[in-house]
């Protein structure tokens, strides 16, 4: 009968802890990093961003900033956008907490918050957040690669859930999102891409 000898079986331990170790961190490494994204999110004091925004709702270009206190939020629509070129939409809840301003030409406007265009939009809700809570409907996550965004080295995540939607996360090393996309029985029904993102800036929330 074979018999391995001290050092060998040792060393096959070893190899086997290891193995087990390295394959535990491999599979936390994802929710780690996340983790990461989410931290930054939660803790800052506020933000601002320029995004552009595809979906059934059209194509959208916005200067965005928000205050976490409140919170307050100054969305301006940017040259390239189909509609609304030069709009200010404001939310501060100390003005009202259930509706929003526009500043719309030379006029101004309030919308509810349940008005079309407000409902599911960051308005008056902080856009991170937002994505965020969006994502805890679809519960599993997966690392479904790396891609370059716009010169940044990215981890992408894929979310999904029950139905037939899926929810992908561009991430760069800052562990700041970058890309969102969501689709539905394969085809792509709303992309946000992120860029020039400043953290704790104190940046202008009002008109």
């Amino acid at each position: 009968m074979f018999r391995l000898s001290p050092k060998m079986a040792m060393a096959m331990v070893m190899v086997m802890i290891f193995g087990l170790n390295l394959a535990i961190q491999v599979q936390a490494a994802p929710d780690g990093d996340w983790n990461a994204v989410k931290a930054r999110i939660e803790s800052a004091r506020d933000y601002t961003l320029k995004y552009d925004y595809s979906s059934e709702r059209g194509v959208l270009k916005f200067d965005y900033s928000v205050s976490l206190a409140g919170p307050r939020i100054r969305t301006e629509v940017l040259r390239g956008s189909s509609r609304n070129v030069g709009s200010i939409v404001v939310y501060d809840p100390s003005f009202a907490a259930d509706k929003v301003r526009a500043k719309v030409g030379m006029g101004r406007i309030t919308r509810g918050l349940d008005h079309p265009d407000v409902v599911g939009t960051p308005f008056f809700q902080p856009l991170f957040t937002m994505i965020l809570n969006e994502l805890k409907s679809y519960p599993t996550m997966k690392v479904a690669g790396t891609e370059n965004v716009r010169g940044q080295q990215t981890t992408v995540y894929e979310f999904s859930g029950t139905s037939a939607t899926e929810y992908r996360v561009w991430v760069n090393a800052n562990h700041e999102m970058v890309r969102t996309e969501k689709k539905r029985a394969g085809k792509v029904i709303e992309t946000r891409d992120f860029r020039q993102i400043r953290w704790n800036c104190d940046p202008k929330v009002g008109f």
